[in-house]
């Protein structure tokens, strides 16, 4: 391509970091560049209106206006939206990258950028620039020549040999202006074809033939329409946009969601235009389509939009699982209670443990829906995988058909992850039982692993929150029915089925999705409908294991004395709460919220032993009641009772002093043991699962307690 002359070209530079401002305007000034410099996007427009650069480059993130809004206010401006833009900034996500192209940039540098190809990307579209200008002026000037030598001709045929000479020289000058377009054409990204009156080819540029799935040397004299095949969604032939432009409309476009189907099968999604060609009489000789595949920015926006929708879900479903833990914590108390009142009767005491067990099973479909919303692990240890996965296969194999085959393939080599062992089990259990039911008639599930490296472009392209590094790769795949593609758009959300009512939930692979989430992994499924089904799991890999004593309690119930001060702003946890205390033995205190307890506290504070404070509350939440509290009484033990708190909002707390955790809806059992590790100077933290159990840790004084798995 030919270059132009640098000498007298005027690069704005705008970027509010000084340092960036000076070392790109030595590298432009030392290649003949003329510079102008603005630290802010006003600054910016300011200048243009005394100064027209040639070319902008353009930092993103500044003061008072980003680099997108200056973008698209110069664009909006008739006099400055013909000078390129070139986006120069760190922010390297494919999101900031498509925001730039569509706010009008031409190109996207990321910093720091190479001067080289700062300089080589200056050039092309300083020279595109220039070549469109420099091809306007030539056809001008063609014409013009034309026009003279045609009179000079007429008029003077006695010079007809200069005229021949003068028109061969007016035709080198049209080819070396084809030429140039051609260059020109040949260097841009979108797709360009060129047909005549008749709608036959007269020119493809290589991006055109590329899509097309045809060479120009074969498409050339051929109609449009038979090397031009669009169809949409439900693909169906749509008109073609030549055929509207050669009616007499000054430009067509297609309709979003359209497929270009190549002539060697392949399919892209394209954004196209035409426009008409026409003679100095205004007739129409022809007609030019250019068009783009937007086949890869249409999945990074369907990837985004299925991210935050799912991120939606989330909050909307940890919010349900808080009000029905509450909802079940009275349930669960008031069966206790009864349970203990009808000791003597064993007619009635079944009913209650009924109310019981109906609660607990209620209460999993809760641990599943807050496993999906949750963003951070509870518990956080060393996890073996393929351990876990041979526990795992041993409760498959008791539980599935006998004409399944289950394999295991566990090549990991090193095959652990900080994570929580009962939410990484009860995932890939999911998955398994997800497996046996796609094989109603037997078949082949087979559970793989091995150590995989993340790298920085496969975390940008995932929809997940990846970091470059080491993952181990778990993969669970069954020769069953499969699923087609749009099941597989909805597999993740909560309370999604395709089995029959009362076969399934619709939770399993939604509490996956969020205990690989809440791992800082990603899940990706590979399906098609006859041809079983692949789920990849991504975790990253452990790097040190963290320290502490592990006890495990005992199932009896512990019972105790003192006085417990329980906060709570739900009326039936406090009369439930209050009952199972005192059944324990112990004195109790009631607070509606966080104020009041703080005055009971005050009045009580020689007196009471032990504050259990719920997390969410009206006027006061618990996190602010605690700080309080500590302020009041720097020793006063402290034990959070919550329906959805998630690990980080309580990991600050228990280094402050915090002497333990426990999940509603809760049981006698399960209160008793951790009012009983608070009272006693330990600190613990209960998770509700099948087994119910408590883990406990002596905190050691003057020492940053942490939170530890069972």
């Amino acid at each position: 391509m030919e270059t132009v002359q640098k000498k007298g070209c005027r690069i704005l530079v705008v970027d509010d970091n000084p340092e960036n401002i000076r070392l790109t305007g030595t590298i432009l000034r030392d290649n003949g560049f003329l510079v102008s410099i603005a630290s802010d996007g006003n600054q910016a427009l300011k200048i243009m209106q005394r100064n027209l650069p040639d070319l902008i480059l353009l930092d993103i993130i500044m003061p008072e206006m980003d680099g997108f809004e200056t973008c698209k206010r110069l664009k909006d401006n008739p006099v400055t939206k013909d000078i390129p833009i070139i986006f120069m900034s760190a922010l390297i996500e494919t999101v900031d990258k498509v925001k730039g192209f569509n706010a009008g940039g031409v190109d996207y540098l990321t910093k720091p950028a190479d001067p080289e190809e700062m300089l080589a990307r200056i050039n092309t579209h300083l020279t595109m620039k220039f070549l469109y200008r420099k091809l306007e002026e030539i056809n001008k000037n063609l014409e013009e020549t034309v026009r003279v030598r045609t009179i000079e001709l007429i008029q003077k045929n006695k010079l007809l040999s200069e005229e021949i000479d003068q028109r061969k020289e007016a035709e080198e000058a049209l080819r070396k202006s084809k030429d140039d377009l051609s260059i020109t054409l040949n260097s841009i990204g979108d797709a360009v074809v060129a047909v005549d009156a008749e709608g036959n080819v007269t020119m493809m540029n290589p991006v055109a033939e590329k899509l097309m799935g045809v060479t120009f040397t074969i498409a050339e004299g051929k109609p449009l329409k038979d090397v031009f095949d669009i169809v949409n969604a439900t693909r169906e032939s749509l008109e073609n946009p030549l055929e509207k432009v050669m009616k007499g409309e000054k430009r067509a476009s297609i309709s979003i969601d359209t497929t270009l189907v190549s002539k060697d099968g392949k399919e892209y999604l394209i954004a196209d235009s035409c426009a008409p060609i026409r003679n100095p009489e205004e007739k129409i000789v022809g007609a030019v389509l250019v068009f783009r595949d937007i086949t890869e920015k249409h999945r990074l926006e369907e990837q985004l939009r299925q991210a935050q929708k799912m991120e939606s879900i989330g909050q909307l479903a940890g919010g349900i699982a808080h009000d029905f833990n509450n909802l079940l914590a009275g349930i669960f108390g008031y069966s206790q209670a009864l349970s203990r009142k009808l000791k003597d009767n064993d007619a009635l005491r079944e009913y209650s443990d009924g109310i019981t067990d109906t609660a607990k099973r209620a209460a999993d479909l809760i641990r599943k829906l807050m496993a999906f919303s949750r963003k951070g692990k509870l518990v956080s240890i060393i996890t073996n995988v393929n351990n876990s996965i041979k526990e795992v296969a041993a409760i498959l194999e008791r539980s599935i058909d006998k004409r399944i085959k289950l394999n295991l393939d566990l090549n990991a080599e090193n095959p652990v992850v900080m994570g929580d062992p009962s939410l990484l089990q009860n995932a890939i259990l999911n998955l398994g039982i997800n497996a046996r039911d796609a094989m109603p008639e037997g078949g082949k599930l087979t559970i793989a692993t091995k150590n995989t490296v993340m790298r920085r472009e496969d975390c940008q392209n995932s929809s997940f929150d990846l970091k470059p590094g080491s993952y181990i790769e778990i993969v669970v795949s069954d020769t069953g029915i499969g699923m087609g593609a749009e099941t597989q758009r909805h597999i993740f959300e909560p309370f999604f089925t395709t089995k029959q009512i009362g076969q399934g939930t619709g939770l399993g692979l939604a509490s996956v999705y969020g205990t690989v989430k809440a791992h800082y992994g990603a899940i990706t499924v590979y399906s098609n409908l006859g041809d079983g089904a692949t789920f990849n799991l991504y975790l990253p890999m452990a790097e040190k294991p963290p320290a502490g004593e592990v006890l495990i309690a005992e199932d009896a119930i512990v019972r105790g004395s003192g006085c417990v001060l329980l906060v709570d702003d739900e009326r039936v946890i406090r009369t439930t709460g209050c009952e199972l205390l005192e059944g324990l033995g112990y004195e109790v205190l009631l607070a509606s919220n966080g104020m009041e307890a703080l005055r009971v506290l005050k009045d009580n504070i020689d007196k009471i032993d032990l504050v259990i404070l719920d997390m969410v509350m009206p006027e006061m939440n618990g996190r602010d009641c605690f700080h309080e509290i500590r302020k009041i009484d720097p020793d006063a033990k402290v034990l959070i009772s919550s329906g959805f708190t998630q690990f980080h909002e309580l990991n600050g707390l228990f280094s402050e002093g915090l002497r333990g955790y426990i999940r509603k809806p809760f049981t006698v059992s399960e209160l008793s043991k951790a009012v009983d590790s608070a009272m006693k100077g330990f600190f613990s933290v209960l998770k509700l699962r099948e087994s119910n159990d408590i883990g406990t840790c002596k905190a050691k004084e003057g020492t940053t307690t942490s939170m530890f798995q069972i």
